[in-house]
């Protein structure tokens, strides 16, 4: 339910770039980023796999988490908003799997503990990402080389050198 749109938009974006001139580091980047869109749902298949509801419920609940923040991944655009009816599918199963397990407490903790955790490393990760970069703020320009190709400079921030 996930997977196929998290590959579509994935090739979209890396077959058609939202900017030109098309550099190799952005075509990395989004096959990377289709890579982690599609992540959450090619766990499902392997968390699908597991015999026993407990564990497998959650591991459900687990890669729920992961498939919300895919949701919301792109802050930009709102086409990400395509993968909340797989997130709610996978915790609608997690649920189902949790309630039919022998020991639910159990399980249940052990999918509350395991949540909290990859919610804390996604909040870290945007944390660093966002706020442990470089100190000194760099745009990019693109600009006509001597022999006629565009390249990316990375040249200060003009608007933010005054503060």
């Amino acid at each position: 339910m996930g997977l196929a749109p998290a590959i579509f938009l994935g090739a979209f974006l890396t077959l058609f770039p939202l900017e030109e001139p098309h550099v190799n580091e952005q075509l990395a980047g989004n096959f990377v980023l289709s890579l982690t869109w599609a992540a959450p749902y090619a766990l499902v298949f392997m968390a699908s796999e597991v015999r026993r509801p407990g564990p497998r419920g959650a591991f459900l609940a687990v890669f729920g988490l992961l498939s919300l923040a895919a949701s919301f991944s792109l802050l930009v655009s709102p086409v990400t908003l395509i993968f909340l009816p797989a997130t709610f599918a996978i915790w609608f199963a997690a649920v189902r799997s949790l309630t039919a397990a022998v020991r639910p407490f159990p399980t249940t903790a052990f999918a509350a503990v395991a949540g909290v955790l990859v919610a804390a490393t996604v909040g870290l990760s945007f944390f660093v990402l966002l706020w442990l970069g470089e100190p000194e703020p760099k745009c990019w320009e693109s600009s006509l080389s001597a022999d006629g190709r565009y390249v990316w400079e990375a040249v200060p921030d003009i608007a933010r050198q005054g503060e």
